[in-house]
């Protein structure tokens, strides 16, 4: 029987699109500039290459600091942090072999105007999530000495000198270890070194028992953070209620928890501030969303249960409305069969009531992405889907749509986007293909640029991103081949 997979998937897959966004009925035509408006990857402004840790830990991250003037990026376990302007590196440490760093800039700068950079890890498969605070200083320098002390090439050979002496003396002859047995032992112990020391360098930062499950992490002034607790889910093993998923909210400034957010009782997926961070939104694999008064911590409605799991959303940038996505279960009346259906829904801040519903022609498909512009607009997508949707929820209209050319059926599961963004004040609708191809859309100029992967060039690594930096007025992308990309919309 056919089948496909990533790889096969990467090598195999044609980009083409079918239909792109279009103003009036009139399609995006390609932005005049200095540079092509389509580029292939290899044909950027600039670049950075990320160092990698090794080939067993494949996934990738990065933060851009508040100020946009550093990113950190992790390749593997490598964990380095660059000048955005100079593309200089100014520290590079490592994580412990367990861990699977996601990364975070905290939006609190630290008082002497240096940064503080959360590393969230996961100890698989016991899953005991930390969230490590590592503070840097205005340059992104390491605030402490302790980063490579072990790992150096003089202590490494002076430390396996008396091993490799003895072993001349009683195994080898004529005097001399053969040259591939020496590498392999000292591969191992250099790997053995870098791990003591990623766990010691580690164990002497401040740490936050807890993980990150949502798309705004802090409040607007950076003293909050949002993160969750015994977030597994409950769908093989159940739990008492004391052990059922919390959200907390942490005083970054006092370093305590401010409030306990209970009532899930299932994975939380998705949590947010409003943008006037007088709430919080949550979502939950127990089919219910929930929007929590920031400073009490009384949840104010509970949206639900639909009958099946609550996937993400995202806040109306007035803060008076929410957008949730889910994929539920309901029975006909009539018929009494149990069906699937998809919703994707705005509802009130105020009344917890359901404003707008986006249709879909296929109930049955899944929630992608969504993004909520200033414009108030939502770009949505599907799982499993080529087509990425504006639509106004108050008008109950699409405005747009883009829809990708899929000849093979069995890609289609590969295929949809993997991120969408809105910038600049709604102008720029970013989203990102699942081959790595990054489309940008000027809905005001009604013009277009895309980025490319090269057809048959297989990713290896796992995470690719992008963001939009204002400042810059440039486009930076993480992609699969291991590079951070930079593009100038000019």
């Amino acid at each position: 029987m056919p089948s496909m997979n990533r790889h096969q998937f990467l090598a195999e897959f044609v980009y083409g699109v079918e239909k792109y966004f279009d103003v009036g009925g009139i399609q995006a035509s390609w932005a005049k500039g200095s540079k092509p408006a389509h580029r292939f990857w290899g044909d950027e402004d600039d670049r950075i290459e990320i160092p990698s840790s090794s080939d067993d830990h494949t996934t990738s991250d990065f933060a851009v600091s508040p100020d946009e003037k550093l990113v950190a990026v992790c390749g593997g376990l490598l964990i380095s942090v660059y000048d955005i302007a100079t593309k200089e590196c100014h520290t590079q440490f490592r994580c412990p072999d367990e861990s699977f760093p996601k990364l975070r800039f905290h939006d609190l700068a630290r008082g002497d105007g240096g940064f503080c950079l959360i590393v969230a890890t996961s100890d698989r498969p016991a899953m005991n999530n930390k969230l490590v605070i590592v503070e840097l200083d205005n340059n992104g320098q390491m605030l402490t000495d302790q980063v490579n002390i072990l790992v150096t090439p003089n202590l490494i050979d002076e430390s396996l000198a008396p091993i490799v002496s003895r072993v001349n003396c009683v195994y080898v002859t004529p005097n001399t270890v053969p040259r591939p047995l020496l590498d392999e032992v000292r591969a191992k112990y250099t790997r053995a070194l870098e791990h003591l020391q990623a766990k010691l360098l580690f164990e002497s930062f401040e740490q936050i028992d807890g993980r990150f499950s949502g798309s705004q992490a802090s409040s607007k002034d950076g003293r909050l953070l949002l993160y969750t607790i015994n977030n597994h889910t409950i769908q093989r093993v159940s739990r008492a209620a004391d052990g059922l998923p919390k959200i907390i909210v942490y005083d970054f400034v006092k370093k305590c928890q401010m409030q306990i957010l209970s009532g899930h009782e299932d994975s939380v997926t998705w949590t947010a501030f409003s943008p006037d961070d007088s709430h919080i939104a949550s979502a939950s694999w127990d089919g219910t969303y929930r929007i929590f008064d920031t400073v009490t911590g009384e949840c104010k409605h509970i949206i639900g249960p639909i009958g099946g799991q609550c996937t993400s959303g995202a806040w109306s940038p007035d803060s008076k409305h929410v957008v949730v996505c889910g994929s539920g279960r309901r029975t006909e009346e009539d018929t009494g069969t149990v069906e699937s259906y998809s919703m994707v829904a705005v509802f009130s801040t105020a009344t917890g009531k359901e404003v707008a519903r986006f249709w879909h022609e296929d109930p049955k498909s899944r929630p992608g992405q969504v993004a909520w512009s200033s414009r108030n607009e939502i770009a949505l997508t599907r799982r499993y889907d080529t087509d990425t949707w504006i639509w106004n929820p108050f008008e109950d209209r699409i405005t747009s749509s883009l829809s990708l050319k899929v000849e093979n059926p069995m890609m289609r599961a590969y295929v949809s986007p993997g991120k969408v963004a809105w910038a600049r004040d709604g102008k720029l609708l970013i989203l990102m293909c699942g081959d790595g191809t990054v489309e940008v859309w000027d809905r005001d100029a009604n013009v277009k640029w895309t980025f490319q992967k090269p057809l048959g060039l297989d990713t290896k690594r796992f995470g690719q991103s992008f963001t939009w930096l204002e400042q810059h007025r440039m486009l930076m992308i993480l992609n699969g081949d291991g590079y951070l990309r930079f593009y100038k919309l000019d």
